[in-house]
């Protein structure tokens, strides 16, 4: 059983993070896809008091791939503005029609 460095909390020894606290169990080895070894983001754990809240103030992403995340995100969110736009576009011609049906059969009443 490996024990926690935070909580001590005891943890099966193929477990990598506390299953309490959401520490990693052995310092300076996080796991990476890659298989290479990276150095470890800055986390700042809140206190335990109700679900707790991680923040993650460093993380080392090459620039380039930054730059990918960033416009495959882009290109993502194409589709869904284009149907809010077209939703909006709807919106605006049913209630335009809607103005002009009530304008043509109650006209005569409404006085603007």
């Amino acid at each position: 059983m490996a024990t926690c460095p935070d909580c001590g909390r005891k943890n099966p020894d193929k477990a990598k993070i506390c299953d309490n606290c959401g520490a990693f169990l052995k310092p300076g080895k996080i796991p990476v896809s890659s298989g290479k070894a990276a150095a470890p983001a800055a986390v700042i754990r809140q206190p335990a008091a109700g679900p707790q809240k991680v923040i993650i103030t460093d993380i080392q992403i090459p620039f380039w791939s930054m730059v990918m995340f960033t416009v495959r995100w882009v290109i993502a969110s194409v589709p869904a503005l284009t149907i809010v736009a077209l939703l909006i576009l709807l919106l605006i011609s049913v209630a335009g029609g809607l103005w002009n049906f009530i304008t043509m059969f109650f006209g005569k009443f409404i006085v603007l």
